[in-house]
């Protein structure tokens, strides 16, 4: 049974959240079902990870519309490590790709004496278009501390697998960090067969929840169709999880009269 090691890490994680964030909406006991699989059923469960980090992803996943289940997700991964903490942070203020995030190396985004870099140009891996964005302050504090306490090589991949030395950890393990995370928090649910209940979580949550706090805040639907390279303002729209309710709710919000 692997149960003994996951109770101990999450034991740890669950006084990190209550530490972080207000604990009203955590229902933490049922999510810790998983730390009951055996080594067969951890097996199985990784098939549903390759599938989970499919292209199927971004057509199912949600956004995180939550800023609490932001926060506590992020107190979840910062406990794991500076690593998935960064993951996360990264993901949901860039808007990038998970191709493109996992690719990136220190010297993408840090200069030789630590410092993070004010901005950075890729090349889409899946569109071959070069693509320049920003780095906001709340990342470029995590990478900051990142810096300091990794000490990284600036030809190091910024997200190190643990078990391939040299190379970075794949879209299937970032899938899983998320997924794990997000039902520590109640995010995610799943039968006691490891079957999904509620919740979609992905590697494309990153990107989606990026554009749904980008259009939320009052970012222009065209800017945010350029960013994505959507065809159409209606395909982000559907993207980015804006939904008949959040429509329904400007008609109820102006109310006017």
């Amino acid at each position: 049974m692997l149960g003994v090691l996951f109770c101990e890490s999450h034991t740890k994680t669950l006084c990190a959240i209550q530490n972080a964030v207000p604990s009203p909406f955590l229902s933490l006991s049922p999510k810790f079902r998983i730390l009951n699989r055996t080594k067969h059923d951890k097996m199985d469960y990784n098939v549903v990870l390759t599938k989970g980090g499919s292209t199927n992803d971004m057509n199912t996943v949600e956004p995180i519309r939550e800023m609490k289940h932001i926060q506590a997700l992020r107190a979840v991964l910062r406990n794991q490590s500076l690593r998935n903490e960064l993951l996360f942070v990264l993901g949901i203020n860039s808007g990038l790709r998970i191709s493109d995030i996992l690719t990136l190396k220190a010297g993408d985004v840090l200069r030789g004496s630590g410092k993070p870099r004010t901005d950075l140009t890729i090349v889409e891996k899946k569109t071959g278009k070069t693509k320049r964005f920003y780095l906001g302050d709340t990342v470029k504090k995590l990478l900051e501390r990142y810096a300091q306490h990794e000490h990284p090589r600036m030809e190091d991949y910024l997200f190190p697998s643990r078990k391939h030395t040299g190379r970075p950890i794949r879209r299937e393990r970032a899938w899983e960090i998320l997924n794990q995370a997000a039902e520590i928090i109640g995010l995610v649910e799943r039968d006691h067969e490891g079957k999904l209940v509620s919740g979609r979580i992905g590697t494309h949550t990153l990107r989606k929840t990026f554009g749904y706090h980008a259009y939320r805040s009052g970012v222009d639907l065209a800017l945010l169709q350029d960013l994505f390279n959507h065809a159409s303002e209606r395909t982000t729209l559907k993207y980015i999880g804006i939904t008949e309710e959040h429509k329904k709710a400007v008609y109820l919000r102006l109310d006017l009269g």
